[in-house]
């Protein structure tokens, strides 16, 4: 069988990086990193990403775009949004639609977050 892949997306290249390495130490899936929100919707339109790991504020395109685009491509993977927005109205208002999902809280503890990615992959 073959490993699952975690597709990591922040415009943030010191973020990606460090998450990369976290998830390649912590997780037994292919890691795929990018800055672009819009080459990650290339990557996800391929369908082979068992999950998707975002950032909220990107720009081009933020975080709840990017899922929302997602779910319209009719996929159902498992996301994780990582915010310090917890309280962003759009996040409530578009929450159902959105599932499977959840929100990791900045600053995350690389230990949980390890944990949940491993949860939602059935780990």
């Amino acid at each position: 069988m073959s490993r699952p892949i975690v597709l990591v997306v922040d415009d943030e290249p010191l973020i990606t990086n460090m998450l990369g390495m976290v998830l390649d130490l912590g997780v037994d899936a292919v890691v795929l990193t990018t800055n672009s929100p819009v080459k990650a919707l290339e990557i996800l339109e391929e369908g082979r990403v068992s999950l998707l790991l975002t950032d909220y504020l990107m720009p081009e395109l933020n975080g709840l775009k990017l899922i929302q685009a997602l779910r319209q491509m009719g996929s159902t993977i498992p996301v994780l949004l990582l915010t310090g927005y917890c309280d962003e109205p759009e996040l409530a208002a578009n929450h159902d639609r959105l599932k499977p999902f959840e929100v990791i809280v900045k600053p995350w503890k690389n230990e949980y977050l390890v944990g949940r990615i491993n949860s939602w992959l059935g780990v």
